[in-house]
């Protein structure tokens, strides 16, 4: 036989930490979404449930903000590898409104 193959092993991004959500003031600012790290070259989307929020972001090898959400739900994250490979962070982040006292100056 002649000729050769090349054999290639393609990893999904590492598993990183979800950071921020919580609760928030109807009217207020919200509450920030993040990741506590990230790899280099990595993309990370956030999803509220199976709805993209936002733009996907590029990994650095540090953490970063998604941005701050006022949208009640469940907030997760997926990644693909800079080989293609996806996959879903652990564990995901929850938004929630509360009943906030009227504050009168």
């Amino acid at each position: 036989m002649t000729g050769s193959a090349t054999v290639s092993i393609s990893y999904p991004p590492s598993a990183q930490t979800l950071t921020g959500g919580g609760s928030y003031c109807p009217g207020g600012t919200g509450v920030p979404v993040g990741l506590g790290a990230s790899d280099n070259g990595a993309v990370y989307q956030l999803y509220n449930g199976s709805t993209p929020v936002g733009s996907a972001v590029t990994g650095t090898g540090t953490g970063f903000n998604f941005g701050t959400y006022t949208t009640v739900g469940t907030y997760m994250v997926t990644g693909v590898s800079t080989s293609g490979c996806k996959d879903t962070m652990p564990g995901n982040v929850a938004i929630t409104a509360i009943h906030c006292p009227l504050h009168i100056p």
